[in-house]
Order: C-alpha cells, then sequence, then structure tokens
C-alpha cells in the first residue's frame, strides 16, 4: 500500500508542476476586445465610413490547405512519372487566366501554427497567433472575441453568407445572414462537403445580389493531404475539381465583383501541416476582377495582410486589432496613399491602446514620430508588428521557476526513497494543493502561494541533500563501473542533450545508439559473469553462455530490431539526407506494387506474431482444461487476422471507408470479446495479444510491423537485462519507441488518421477519437509498463517490480526536467518554437502518459494482492 501511495502522490506533484511550467513558458497573447467604427476616419469628402465601397460583392473561395505551387501554371507539362506532376499544373483554367492576365496569383505567408482555426482568426482580424493556440483547435468555445470584418460588416448591415466548413459558425456566431455548413472533421470524406457547396456558391454568385461578401470554405485539398498526401492522382482529381469551381465563379460573376481565391496554409510532402517548414506557411493567393486588372507583387505578401485590404475594399473600417499592411495593388493607384495612410492610423491607434494597456513603453516610442510618406508609414507599421511579436511571446518567469523546482524536488524525494510516514503524506498534500490553487487562481498577486510553494520545497530538497550525501559516503567503487550505473549516466547524458537543437533534430539515433551500447555491455556483463574467476573468457564456458536460453540469439534479435528503426523513422524538416521508407509513408504516395508489398510485409509480420504467441503461451497450467478454449482462440485469431489485412485493403487499395469502419468495428468486438475468455482463463499474455489487434488499426499496415517488433523488443529486453538495469533501459526504450513507431516531435506529425479508425468523422461523440490519437502517440510510454514487472507472483518479486517502477519514473522525471530546463534556457532561442518548445510537449505527453498508466498498474496490482489474499483466507 505504501508504494501505491507514494508513487500516487508523488506522481501527483510532478504532474502538477509541469502543468504549472507549461502555464508560466506557453502563454497566450492578450486580447484587446475594442473595436473599429466608421466615426474612427474619413478619408473622402461626404463618405459616411472611412473609404468608399470599391465593390459590390467580394466572392472568398478559401481552399483548405491550398499550397502556393498548386496555382503555378507550367509552361512545360511534368513527367507523369515525377511526383509534382500530381500538383503541379492540375489547374489548368486557372492557369489559362493567369497567362491571360485577367487573374494574378502570389504567395501568402501564413503565420505559424498553421493550424486551420488559427488561420482564420489571423484572415478576419489581421493578429497575429502564438503557438499554444494551436490547442484551440480542440476547445468547444472558440468564438473570436476581438474586431474582424466580419463584424464590421455585420455592424454596418451588409450580408455575409457561408458556405463549407462549419468552424466559421463556432469563430463568428450569429454573423452570418445565409449559412450552408457542414462538419470538417473527418478527413475521410474528400468530396462531400465540396459537392455540397459548389452547387449553391454558384446559384449565389450568379443569382443573389443579397450578400456583400460570400465565402466558401472549400475542404477537400486539405482531406485528400492528410489521407494520401499531395503526390496521389486523389489531389490531382481533387485540384481539377477545385479548378472547375473558381472557373464556374469567374463565369458567374459580375462586372463589379472581386474573387479572392486563398490557401489558409500550405502542406508539408506527407499532406501534414500545423508547423512552420515552408511548404506548411507558403498558401496561394488568386484574384481577378472584371472592374480592372489586378496585378499581386512578386513578393510575398502576409496572410493577415488580407484583412485590411478586403475591409477598406468592402468600405468598412478595418478591424481594431489588424497588425496587417494593406496590399496596395489591389486597390486603383490614386488611392494607394490613401488606403495606406487608413491603415496606418488604424495600427498606430491599436499599438497606443496596447502600449497604454500593457505598459509596452517601447510602442510608445514608435507611435509618438509621425511617418507622412507612404514608404514611411509602411516601415513604421513593419516595425510595430515586429515588436509586438517579440511582446506576444513574453513569460511568466515566476510561474516557470516554481515549476522547475518543484520537478526537481519530486526527482530528489524519489531517489532517497524514504518511507511515506504520515509527516510525509501530509507534507506533499499540502505540496500538491498549494500547486492545484496556483493552476487554478493565478491571482497571486502578491505571491504568498508561490513563496510558500518555493520555502517547502526548498525545505524538501534539503532534508533529501543531507540523506543522499550520507548514502553517497558509503558507495563502493564496485557498484559504480557497472551497465546499472552506465546505463544511468546514459540516461543524464541523453537529458542534457536536449539542451542541443542538434541533437534534438537527431534524438532518434543518439537513442539508439545508447540502447546498442548499454545492451552490448549487457551482453558483455552476463558474459563475463559467467566464467570463472581463474579462467576469464574460457572458450568452453563462453560457449555454454550463449547456448543457455538463447543469450546470442537473443541480444543478435534486440540489436537487429534497434537497428530497424529507421525502416519506420518519420522525417522532419530539419534531418539532411534523411529518407521515408515504405513503411513510414502514406499509402497514397506510393505505387500500387507497393502499397501490395507493404500490405505483405504487414501479413507476414501478423503470421508470425500470431504463431509465437500461441506457440510460446499456448501451453501453460491446467492442460486439460484450458487446451480446448486455447484451440477456439488460436483458431479465432487467424480469423481476426483476416479481417486485420481486409481493413487494410479497403484502406489502403480500395479506399471505401465505409466498409473500412465496419471491419474496425468487428475486429474491435471481437478482440474484446477474446481477450475476455483469455483473461478468464489466467493466459494474460494470450489476451495482451487480442487486446493489441485494434491497436494494429490505428498504426496501419504500414506501422503494424513496427508496432510487432516494439513489443517484441520489449519482451526480450525484459528476459534478457538484469532487473537492476531494467529501469534506465525502459526510460530509453520509451523515446525509441516514440521514434520507431513512426512520430516525430513536431506538431504536424500528430497521427490524426488515428481518430478516425472505425468512427465516422462526422459522429457526435468526440472522446473516442481523442483516445484513439493519445494512444497512438504514447503506446511506447503505456506498453513498457507490463514490462517493467513481468511476473507477480510472489510479494518479494512484487516489492522488486515496485522499486524499478519507482526508479523508472526518476529517470522518466529527469529527462523531463532537462527538457523543461532546455525550452526555458532557450525561450529567446531562434528555434524555440520550431525545435524546443515542441520537444517540451511532446516529452511532457509521454511522461504524463507513463505516470498515468504507473498509477493504473499499481492500483490493479494492489488490487490483485487483496483478491489473493481473500481467496487465502476462504481456503484457509
Amino acid at each position: 500500500m505504501g508504494s501505491m501511495l507514494r508513487i500516487a502522490i508523488v506522481s501527483a506533484n510532478i504532474l502538477l508542476a509541469l502543468f504549472i511550467f507549461q502555464n508560466g513558458f506557453l502563454l497566450k497573447r492578450q486580447e484587446i476586445s475594442a473595436t473599429s467604427s466608421c466615426s474612427d476616419a474619413h478619408a473622402q469628402p461626404g463618405e459616411t465610413c472611412w473609404m468608399s465601397q470599391q465593390y459590390n460583392r467580394t466572392i472568398l473561395i478559401l481552399v483548405d490547405a491550398l499550397r502556393y505551387d498548386f496555382l503555378i501554371p507550367l509552361d512545360k507539362p511534368k513527367s507523369s512519372e515525377s511526383p509534382e506532376w500530381f500538383y503541379q499544373g492540375q489547374m489548368k483554367e486557372v492557369g489559362k487566366l493567369i497567362k491571360s492576365g485577367k487573374a494574378s496569383i502570389g504567395t501568402l505567408l501564413a503565420d505559424p501554427p498553421t493550424t486551420t482555426l488559427q488561420r482564420l482568426k489571423a484572415l478576419t482580424t489581421g493578429t497575429l497567433p502564438t503557438f499554444i493556440d494551436a490547442g484551440d483547435n480542440f476547445s468547444p468555445d472558440a468564438a473570436v472575441n476581438e474586431d474582424s470584418f466580419i463584424y464590421q460588416a455585420a455592424q454596418l448591415g451588409k450580408n455575409v453568407t457561408l458556405f463549407g466548413d462549419d468552424t466559421w459558425l463556432s469563430l463568428f456566431p450569429n454573423k452570418f445572414s445565409k449559412s450552408a455548413a457542414y462538419d470538417s472533421f473527418d478527413i475521410n470524406d474528400l468530396n462531400s462537403v465540396d459537392d455540397k457547396i459548389a452547387p449553391k456558391l454558384e446559384e449565389e454568385v450568379k443569382y443573389s445580389e443579397s450578400s456583400s461578401i460570400i465565402i466558401a470554405h472549400f475542404l477537400g485539398v486539405d482531406h485528400c493531404g492528410h489521407k494520401f498526401g499531395p503526390s496521389h492522382p486523389v489531389m490531382a482529381d481533387t485540384l481539377r475539381k477545385m479548378d472547375r469551381i473558381i472557373s464556374k465563379t469567374v463565369e458567374s460573376m459580375k462586372p463589379t465583383d472581386l474573387l479572392i481565391v486563398i490557401g489558409d496554409h500550405g502542406m508539408t510532402s506527407t499532406g501534414d501541416h500545423g508547423g512552420e517548414s515552408d511548404n506548411e506557411i507558403r498558401a496561394g493567393i488568386l484574384v481577378h476582377s472584371k472592374k480592372h486588372e489586378i496585378q499581386l507583387p512578386k513578393t510575398s505578401i502576409h496572410q493577415i495582410d488580407i484583412v485590411p485590404t478586403i475591409s477598406l475594399l468592402m468600405g468598412l473600417p478595418i478591424p481594431f486589432s489588424n497588425l496587417g499592411t494593406v496590399i496596395v495593388e489591389m486597390f486603383q493607384r490614386d488611392l494607394w496613399e490613401m488606403a495606406v495612410g487608413m491603415n496606418y492610423e488604424q495600427v498606430k491607434r491599436f499599438a497606443e491602446t496596447y502600449a497604454s494597456q500593457k505598459n509596452f513603453g517601447e510602442l510608445h516610442s514608435h507611435t509618438a514620430r509621425d511617418s507622412n510618406t507612404m514608404e514611411e508609414q509602411i516601415k513604421t507599421m513593419s516595425r510595430i508588428q515586429t515588436l509586438l511579436r517579440v511582446a506576444w511571446t513574453q513569460f511568466d518567469d515566476a510561474y516557470i521557476n516554481v515549476g522547475l523546482f518543484s520537478l526537481i524536488e519530486a526527482v530528489f524525494f524519489l531517489i532517497t526513497n524514504e518511507e511515506m510516514s504520515a509527516g510525509w503524506i501530509i507534507y506533499r498534500t499540502g505540496c500538491a494543493l498549494l500547486q492545484a490553487a496556483l493552476l487554478t487562481d493565478k491571482t497571486d498577486s502578491d505571491g504568498s502561494a508561490r513563496t510558500m510553494i518555493l520555502m517547502a520545497l526548498a525545505v524538501s530538497c534539503l532534508s533529501s541533500t543531507i540523506s543522499l550525501a550520507h548514502r553517497a559516503l558509503r558507495i563502493s567503487l564496485n557498484s559504480i563501473v557497472s551497465a546499472r550505473v552506465i546505463g544511468l549516466l546514459f540516461v543524464v547524458i541523453h537529458s542534457i542533450c536536449l539542451f542541443s537543437n542538434s541533437f534534438v533534430v537527431y534524438e532518434a539515433q543518439m537513442i539508439r545508439y545508447f540502447l546498442q551500447g548499454l545492451i552490448l555491455l549487457i551482453f558483455i556483463e552476463r558474459l563475463q559473469l559467467c566464467q570463472r574467476p581463474r579462467k576469464p573468457y574460457k572458450i568452453s564456458s563462453m560457449l555454454k553462455f550463449t547456448s543457455q536460453e538463447q543469450n546470442l540469439l537473443i541480444f543478435m534479435a534486440i540489436m537487429l530490431i534497434l537497428r530497424s528503426e529507421p525502416m519506420f523513422h518519420k522525417c522532419r524538416e530539419e534531418e539532411i539526407g534523411c529518407e521515408l521508407y515504405y513503411p513510414a509513408r502514406q499509402a497514397g504516395s506510393l505505387s500500387r506494387d507497393a502499397q501490395v508489398f507493404r500490405l505483405l510485409f504487414c501479413l507476414v509480420s501478423l503470421v508470425t506474431a500470431n504463431f509465437t504467441v500461441f506457440k510460446l503461451y499456448g501451453s501453460s497450467e491446467n492442460q486439460a482444461r484450458k487446451s480446448e478454449s486455447i484451440r477456439i482462440l488460436s483458431a479465432v485469431s487467424w480469423i481476426l487476422i483476416a479481417v486485420i489485412m481486409l481493413h487494410s485493403v479497403f484502406t489502403s487499395l480500395v479506399n471505401d471507408t465505409n466498409r473500412a469502419n465496419l471491419t474496425a468495428q468487428i475486429l474491435l468486438i471481437a478482440s474484446v470479446a477474446c481477450g475476455i475468455v483469455s483473461w478468464r482463463e489466467k493466459n494474460l499474455s494470450i489476451c495482451a495479444h487480442f487486446l493489441l489487434m485494434p491497436i494494429y488499426l490505428l498504426f496501419g499496415d504500414g506501422l503494424t510491423p513496427a508496432v510487432i517488433t516494439f513489443i517484441a523488443l520489449s519482451v526480450m529486453i525484459c528476459n534478457f537485462v538484469p532487473k537492476n538495469s531494467l529501469p534506465s533501459v525502459i526510460a530509453l526504450l520509451i523515446p525509441f519507441g516514440f521514434y520507431h513507431l513512426g512520430h516525430s516531435p513536431v506538431i504536424s506529425s500528430i497521427p490524426w488518421h488515428a481518430a478516425f479508425v472505425g468512427i465516422p468523422g462526422g459522429a457526435a461523440l468526440r472522446i473516442l477519437p481523442a483516445i484513439f490519437v493519445l494512444v497512438h502517440l504514447n503506446f511506447s510510454a503505456i506498453s513498457p509498463i507490463f514490462v517493467i514487472s513481468n511476473s507477480l507472483d510472489s510479494s518479494s518479486q512484487q516489492f522488486q517490480s515496485s522499486l524499478r517502477l519507482t526508479e523508472t519514473l526518476i529517470l522518466m522525471t529527469i529527462r523531463a526536467t532537462f527538457s523543461c530546463l532546455a525550452a526555458s534556457i532557450h525561450r529567446r532561442h531562434l528555434m524555440v518554437w520550431k525545435i524546443f518548445a515542441p520537444k517540451f510537449i511532446f516529452e511532457c505527453i509521454l511522461t504524463i502518459a507513463f505516470f498515468l498508466t504507473a498509477n493504473l498498474f499499481s492500483i490493479f496490482r494492489k488490487l490483485k494482492e487483496w483478491n489473493n489474499e481473500r481467496r487465502r483466507e476462504k481456503i484457509q
């Protein structure tokens, strides 16, 4: 009971410490709710608002994930064997418009994070998102509280019509006069939303004149990218469909209409987005008007520049918080200076308000000086934007320090391994309550709560330091030179390496090196232990060791699996020379032959795993009673493997979402039922085997071999590695598994496709998709828990299991602490939001998953102990 309580209370302290640090490091931008009004400026005599309306209607077509190069017309067609053929030069009607000079295209730079909700906010308010704002994509209350051109149009009685993505309705409730919005969550739905809104858009443009702004948000390109990647025939079909929609819109337009086609972000070569690589931030823009020719600048345009441009062209006040600079090329030349001047006054007005409210004196120095020429005004707006970018990445040092100090204290306390007396329980519970109070109530203006926490942590650290110093004096030299100590040293070195951006980028190779070196040392150590002292490395003894329990075979298998990681590795942008192999690629980016090969590789892996499990664990005690049920389960397992392969065929080759969902649901029900039968038969290995089958579906046919080899690696390590060295190996195995299972610490690599396995995208219940994504992401942190303690037969083994679990918790906390330290120290580093902040987030997610699983495992173990005791009492 004491060990379980110890793990639970200290885990709560550590998790609260991580959340406190996150609250100080990942701050949100403070919004200003003020709005612009027509009375703020009058550029033209007799006008009731800022400028006269230049167009009767603006048609804004937003093609989700429309990358700039998707719009470029090609003089010479690409070879059909080239990956670029599928997305370059497919929009032929758009190309004709561009070549004839009737339309102009440009590059639209999106500010990271390149998630859809943040892009829509920026495209309507002209503000800049912060890194943590990406989490708002999952918030049920995402309404925009700042000024926007949608709000301004509604205030002036202009009708705004919406077709497409229902995210707009959550951002701007009750602001649209007409809407036809559809769920955007299902990435498997490539056509239905676009097919529904295309005729509505054509009808609205051709026949209706009631709307001043028409917004049509198409999802097919984005969903196709997520599912297949850009280099796929389906992407070519989707782009050609968008080409036809744009062409029909141009034909239906009236002379007084303005058409703007934009992408909210781009996509990587794998179809993902969310980060800040060039392919993710470089979206496309196309403008067309029959009224006069528009030529966009050759230089890149910031996405927020759309906001003041649309506002002034439609005779609206520019939103109060806008930081974008008007695109003068979209105005008649005699209005350039007027448009820039009004934009400058608006940005200056916002900067002065922000500087006054937030006590930002440096902004005052820029707003105090008047800029008279258009060029000076543009430069001043650019400087203000740069200053505010810096201001919106401020940190709360007090919360960062409390979080870091709490983590360090928890590590010291766990290392001392002191008994959980009543005093310690009261003390640690009090610390947890103070931490929770600091998290829930951020009005600690006098700092009393923080002071109390820091004082309590300092006392605990001092006590732990004295205890550790006393123990250090009794450590012998022989105990230092061992695989166990070297393993601990490897974990510490790996944690220290998180301070280097290069080591973070190439972390997979570093961990692989550490694990291979540690396994080799353990192999040599075991080899030494089997020798007679007078004749070390005697050939006969070595042969006896290598043959005993297939030690050499297990060692070679472990090393082989460790070396196989590059096959499943998902490359990030900064990894030079990194190559994606078939298993790590999207099925859509592969040829039909490559897809078949990958399916066969998956089938061989599943067959081998199934055969091995029933061969090794199919017979046990009470053979006569169990053999019949095991034989039935064995037969059923082959049927379930056929169902897994059928699901892979429907997903990869046939692209039949409905049948894929049906097979996934059948597999889930059947595997859970078989798992329950195995549990009742007390065959935990076969139970785990059946419960893993739905996991294979989450990872897909490409990464199923990675899951199987990772499980095999975990089991072999459990049997090969000495129990005292197991915690350090597990602490390295968890991040290794993260990379081995096709993950990478970048936002764009989050496996969203796992959310739709067996679940229709339009389903109202969103908790299951979230669980699926988290299981996919944290599988390497969840599964090793059951490796740490593979036997619960005797009380001594249970005690040793508790010690190993505690030691692993220490090592996981050390790495999380160093990740937090690295993010804190490098918070002004150029690569903080590209490398250090994502690494901190993913490291914390893995740590939290491990801690939660460890506590559930401890509770389960204690319940099993109580159940066994009750049975013994009944027998007696």
